[in-house]
């Protein structure tokens, strides 16, 4: 029966394949099944004139004057720590408005767009490197049960997490020297732990070299940008006074992190980031080839957790590792020998993790994202069914 039921599912996967302009019409359907599966409370947008979120009025200084120093009273406060994250605030100051409310609605159709285009290179990406036609379209959609994809139609605090992964994905979308150079440098100044994540862009451009010549400009890019953008960085605090708080007292820190918050919480925060999928980053050690491969997705893989675990937004920041998931689900598919036994291997991560909620895990803090039936129910029923 469960046979019989997967059966139907492939059909009809290989079916939508032979629609005209089926990736635009994928990429349509994947950012309205993220919509309505986490949809976000528009009314904070609605009602910004009244009561709204403190971090946007950082941003709103921000946006004005992107190279003045943020000085903000507590220092383990989100607003603190972005200083270098210069990217989203100089896109906004081309927006058509300075006023608040303006830019945080403005800035959240920028962010729309941006994963209508993140999920379209997926498809390409995803095209580009698997053959199996039923992957091509289950690969993007298992992105749209994780963090990943829903961050681009769900932020209303303006994390910009979701520009970072745009740009982390256009560098391993391409293999032109400049252009990853470009992406990789936005994606940092977007937020610092993209840096972390160029080790798993090194290594997908490292595995598609040619196997007699290693050394290609694609490879070398990530090289280029790390140095390139700790200078620039060193330049703008040392010329503008730019600088994010570290010690005690900033919320960064394992032991400080440890010290707050239980094993329980932080265990949750981990899985949140990538549920189910985390069993293909495990099996990543045993089907990737060659010592250098392996020592550099394993340490990539254990950087982005001890980072994601030195701060508070623990399933935010392990969402930086995405790619990780891109490499293994590739090689795997290559060198997989039962093609249809792989397929319901990955379709049974995808059914697993859609029916696990989205959670943002920070601190002690655990956030549910509700569907839009969800919050549709709670008009009527506010004290039975709690809503984000």
């Amino acid at each position: 029966m469960l046979n019989r039921w997967f059966s139907r599912i492939e059909s009809r996967f290989l079916a939508f394949q032979r629609i005209k302009h089926w990736k635009f019409y994928l990429t349509l359907l994947c950012c309205l099944y993220c919509i309505l599966s986490n949809t976000p409370g528009y009314t904070r947008l609605t009602r910004c004139s009244g009561q709204h979120d403190p971090i946007w009025e950082t941003i709103n200084k921000q946006v004005d004057h992107p190279l003045s120093p943020i000085v903000i009273e507590n220092i383990s406060y989100h607003e603190a720590k972005l200083a270098f994250r210069l990217v989203p605030p100089i896109l906004a100051k081309i927006l058509p408005s300075s006023d608040l409310c303006d830019r945080m609605i403005w800035l959240f159709l920028l962010q729309n767009i941006a994963g209508l285009i993140f999920i379209f290179l997926l498809i390409r990406l995803t095209e580009k490197n698997v053959s199996d036609r039923f992957l091509r379209i289950l690969v993007p959609c298992c992105f749209c049960v994780l963090y990943t994809a829903n961050s681009f139609f769900c932020d209303l605090t303006f994390f910009f997490d979701s520009f970072a992964f745009l740009f982390l994905l256009i560098s391993i979308s391409y293999s032109n020297f400049f252009i990853i150079c470009i992406s990789l440098f936005l994606a940092c100044f977007t937020d610092e732990r993209a840096l972390i994540a160029c080790g798993f862009v090194l290594l997908y451009h490292l595995l598609r070299s040619p196997k007699e010549s290693k050394i290609t400009g694609s490879v070398i890019a990530p090289f280029v940008v790390i140095p390139v953008y700790l200078g620039a960085r060193f330049y703008l605090q040392y010329h503008f006074g730019l600088h994010t708080p570290h010690g005690p007292g900033t919320g960064v820190g394992i032991r400080e992190v440890l010290s707050k918050n239980s094993w329980d919480t932080i265990s949750l925060g981990i899985f949140s980031a990538f549920k189910s999928f985390w069993l293909i980053l495990l099996l990543g050690v045993f089907y990737l080839k060659g010592r250098i491969a392996r020592i550099i997705y394993a340490g990539t893989l254990l950087c982005i957790v001890g980072v994601g675990i030195s701060v508070y937004d623990f399933s935010r920041s392990i969402s930086y590792g995405f790619i990780g998931i891109l490499i293994i689900l590739f090689e795997m598919h290559k060198k997989e020998v039962e093609p249809a036994g792989f397929n319901k291997f990955v379709f049974l991560l995808f059914i697993t993790s859609m029916l696990n909620p989205i959670l943002s895990v920070r601190g002690y803090n655990v956030d549910i994202s509700n569907p839009v039936f969800v919050k549709y129910l709670n008009r009527f029923h506010k004290d039975e069914i709690p809503v984000k």
